[in-house]
């Protein structure tokens, strides 16, 4: 990348940026894909940093991350004038498991917050967020305004061409706690197809995981996020059998809370036989994990103060072993008090495989 100094800096920038370093607190980049809002982060955090400020850059974009793994929110500080580039090892991480906000947005807003603070707490005081590029659309809208509500900016940049974020920001307009600034895109940034965006991601991936190896998790010294799975009791065995002989597969497990029926399988049972043994159970929700679908799924692996130790690849869970295995460069096992389930499932040569194949229960 372009050092700092170098970039194609529109004018506007400079404006902007003035503001931002003599206010300092929080300031909220917008933009359409590909129109260099990275670039302009950290030209910001430049801008702070040479007025005398500690600035941190907050990476809200899960897919196109560039602090930390895609799937992740992670932050920087800045300590000095050179801000971090792309692959810079994050201050912290906050696991979504998804490339993109949309179907996550409770987890997306959680983590800018998350991570807004935790900056905070490491001394920043000018927080810079680059925000993803999904700007249309009810959901979009309202995930953004969720962001600005938690986060309380005094500055919103807005990189536009014509009006395409328009309708972000004109709610803000007539505040006088926020500043809102309209800025022109680099004319360098990148445009990038949906493949291109995809190989990279790839290309993040296999660098994050290079030299990763498989760790085995005792189920019983863990907690599971993002399923019910393992928060229930052991099913007595005769219903288990039951399920099984109704089912026509093997189940693996099988727990119960006061409203589920949790089975896991290899595979999915044929065509009919859920709902034959829904009609048994009619006052609990009956619910199939088939672990094939799941394989591959990426997880996040979590201290037990809730500090994101990295990312993991689920390769399976051995109930016979009581354990569950994960592909990651986390080496230390008793580290992870939580892995917290993802949506999103990769190939073995970490390459994307699409969207887990069932719903976590």
């Amino acid at each position: 990348m372009l050092s700092i100094t170098d970039i194609d800096r529109p004018p506007d920038w400079q404006g902007a940026a003035d503001a931002v370093a003599r206010d300092g607190g929080v300031a909220v980049v917008l933009g359409a894909v590909d129109t260099g809002k990275s670039t302009l982060c950290r030209f910001l955090a430049h801008c702070c940093a040479e007025a005398g400020r500690k600035p941190a850059i907050l990476d809200a974009d899960l897919g196109q991350s560039w602090l930390g793994p895609p799937t992740t929110i992670g932050f920087a500080l800045v300590d000095s004038t050179t801000p971090p580039d792309h692959g810079t090892e994050p201050a912290g991480m906050w696991f979504v498991g998804a490339t993109s906000p949309q179907g996550h947005m409770l987890q997306t807003a959680v983590g800018v917050r998350k991570m807004a603070d935790a900056a905070r707490r490491a001394g920043a005081d000018c927080i810079i967020v680059d925000t993803s590029g999904w700007i249309n659309g009810p959901a979009a809208r309202a995930l953004k305004e969720a962001k600005i509500a938690l986060l309380a900016p005094g500055h919103i940049i807005a990189i536009q061409a014509r009006d395409e974020i328009q309708h972000l920001i004109a709610p803000h307009a007539s505040r006088t706690d926020v500043q809102v600034h309209t800025v022109r895109a680099s004319r360098r940034a990148r445009r990038r197809d949906m493949d291109q965006r995809r190989r990279h991601r790839g290309e993040q991936f296999r660098n994050y995981f290079a030299g990763a190896a498989e760790l085995a998790l005792p189920l019983g010294q863990i907690g599971v996020l993002g399923t019910s799975l393992l928060s229930g009791t052991a099913a007595p065995s005769h219903v288990r059998s039951y399920a099984e002989e109704l089912l026509g597969i093997e189940c693996f497990h099988a727990e119960m809370t006061e409203e589920r029926l949790l089975l896991v399988c290899e595979q999915y049972p044929q065509p009919g036989a859920i709902e034959a043994l829904r009609e048994q159970f009619p006052d609990q929700e009956v619910a199939v994990l088939p672990l094939r679908a799941i394989r591959g799924g990426v997880v996040g692996l979590s201290d037990a103060q809730e500090h994101l130790l990295g990312i993991g690849v689920l390769t399976d869970v051995d109930f016979k072993a009581n354990s569950l295995r994960v592909i990651t460069p986390v080496a230390a096992a008793d580290a992870v008090a939580t892995v917290t389930m993802g949506t999103l499932r990769l190939q073995p040569d970490f390459s994307e495989l699409g969207p887990v194949e069932v719903r976590w229960p």
